[in-house]
């Protein structure tokens, strides 16, 4: 992604900050005081998707948010996969290398997945307290926990792929129908950072790895092991990871509780911020 010509209208753009590690050159935005909360998107998208529920939580909170591996304005530096693992690594090397300490972490989508591996990983994030947002924490059912994975690698493998899709994403109306193909609807701006996004080939291709190398079946077997406080918030009208999937996980972990937003979708965080922000709000109080 070019920052020089996405920052004019990039949400937070005043707030961004770049740093260099031995994997990645990070991005990530940095605002309010306070306790830490980080933030880490979902698959495919940015810093954008979280920027008006770290505003609204920057009134009581330090927010930090970062693009993933490969994905936004970081950019890869080294070889290293982006399986979960991988991920899940880099992301507490780069909270190491930045002195930060989570007091909470919100993750959305895939995000949830990265969260949860880092507080089972590491001993310095064993009181952080964790939000999934419409959390992607189940495998694939039936016939599509076969299919997608192997389509994903397929996608990965083909070197004329993320053209392919970098090429379709270049249109706004064919992005509008993905994003409500989710359950949501969100402000045009943050429609126009996912056109830039899916427009972006780098972008694409990286998504697509991640896809690629996603596996959650050790994830899911040590689910029961996390002893941080968790909400699961989840909206009802979540069309991208069934709404059930955080109930059923919620009940295998010991001390996670689960609130529907009935009126929201899969980027409730984006369609209604200040509703999430009240009560990510109320949790970590």
């Amino acid at each position: 992604m070019d920052w020089e010509a996405c920052k004019s209208f990039w949400p937070n753009a005043a707030a961004s900050h770049f740093v260099s590690s031995d994997t990645h050159k990070w991005h990530f935005q940095d605002v309010g005081e306070g306790e830490l909360i980080l933030f880490l998107h979902g698959a495919g998208g940015s810093t954008h998707s979280m920027a008006d529920l770290s505003d609204n939580l920057s009134r009581h909170y330090r927010c930090v948010s970062i693009d993933l591996p490969g994905q936004g304005f970081t950019e890869k530096a080294s070889a290293k996969g982006f399986g979960l693992q991988d991920m899940a690594d880099n992301i507490r090397t780069f909270l190491d290398q930045q002195g930060l300490t989570p007091f909470a972490i919100v993750a959305h989508s895939a995000g949830a997945a990265i969260a949860m591996r880092m507080a089972l990983d590491s001993s310095t994030l064993q009181k952080t307290k964790i939000v999934s947002l419409n959390g992607a924490l189940g495998n694939f059912r039936g016939l599509a926990g076969i299919f997608f994975p192997l389509f994903a690698k397929v996608l990965s493998a083909n070197s004329l792929t993320s053209r392919i899709f970098s090429t379709l994403g270049q249109s706004k109306s064919r992005v509008r129908r993905i994003i409500e193909s989710t359950g949501s609807s969100i402000p045009d701006l943050n429609l126009e950072c996912y056109h830039a996004l899916m427009s972006d080939q780098a972008h694409v291709e990286y998504t697509l790895d991640m896809m690629a190398s996603w596996s959650l079946d050790k994830l899911l077997i040590e689910l029961p092991k996390v002893e941080n406080p968790v909400l699961f918030l989840v909206g009802q009208g979540d069309l991208a990871v069934p709404p059930d999937t955080s109930s059923r996980i919620a009940k295998r972990m010991q001390r996670a509780v689960v609130q529907v937003e009935p009126a929201l979708g899969h980027l409730a965080h984006e369609e209604s911020p200040a509703v999430i922000a009240s009560a990510i709000r109320a949790f970590l109080n």
